[in-house]
Order: structure tokens, then sequence, then C-alpha cells
């Protein structure tokens, strides 16, 4: 199976401790990001090993997913996390670099669509418009709590 590559990188103009505060959260997630996740709850916590289950939803019009997700925290510097739902595995990798502007939020997530019948349309679904979407959604509500 193809996978498709998301890449991303945007400046948080906050500290890199203060941005990892809040990105490594993950009970806060929702509140914080209600486009992202409709529901997260850590079902197992060891250490910085996090066992997750989230309800995530594509638009507000599209189904509800749930998604395993096994979260390995790197503190302070991101984290990385295996993400498997109905039709997709995930390997995400978020990482912070700090600058003298700020913080760099890196993104890498190499996307595994498992559904076979939405496997040929997977660089649409997935691709530019799925880091938009992160942009708009998960970025920018970043940026406006943290650059006060």
């Amino acid at each position: 199976m193809k996978k498709v590559e998301l890449r991303g990188k945007w400046l948080i103009k906050a500290p890199k401790n203060k941005v990892y505060d809040v990105i490594s959260d993950f009970e806060q997630s929702v509140k914080l990001f209600p486009d992202v996740a409709k529901s997260m709850t850590v079902l197992e916590r060891n250490g910085n090993h996090l066992k997750i289950e989230a309800k995530t939803q594509s638009s507000k019009l599209g189904p509800t997913f749930t998604v395993h997700m096994d979260t390995q925290l790197n503190p302070p510097h991101g984290f990385h996390s295996k993400n498997t739902a109905s039709i997709t595995m995930e390997d995400e990798n978020v990482t912070l670099e700090e600058t003298d502007e700020g913080t760099y939020f890196v993104y890498k997530n190499d996307v595994i669509i498992t559904n076979r019948f939405l496997r040929p349309l997977g660089n649409l679904l997935i691709g530019k418009v799925a880091l938009k979407f992160w942009e708009k959604k998960y970025i920018a509500p970043l940026r406006k709590l943290l650059e006060k």
C-alpha cells in the first residue's frame, strides 16, 4: 500500500516548553482544538507512553471515526504516535525546534489508506487538503492561544 506523506513546518511565536505543554496535554485538546477531535481519552499511561482513544470527524457533516493512538511523548521536544482507524494507519511525528523567533512546529505524518475503496483517492483526500485543515484547525488556534 502506498503511503501519503504529509509535511508541514510552522513558526509559533512562543517558547518551546509552552508549546510542548499544550500539544502534549491530550486530555485538554478537545477543548482547545474542537474541530480536530470530538473526544480524546487517555486509556493507559506508563510514564511518557500513552494509549489514547480519539473520536475525529473530517467535516461537520462527515462520519465520526475512532482513532487508536499509541503515543510516545518526548518532553519537551514533541511526540511520536502510531495511529490506527478504520480507514487509515498513520505514523505521526511532531518535533519542536527552538529558534530566536519562537518555536518551529515540524509535522510529519505518513498515512496509509487501508480502505481499498478510498485508496485511489488518497492524495486527493489527504494530501494538501489535510495540511490546510491542520493549519486552520490546529496551528491557528495554537498560535492564538500562545502568541500573546
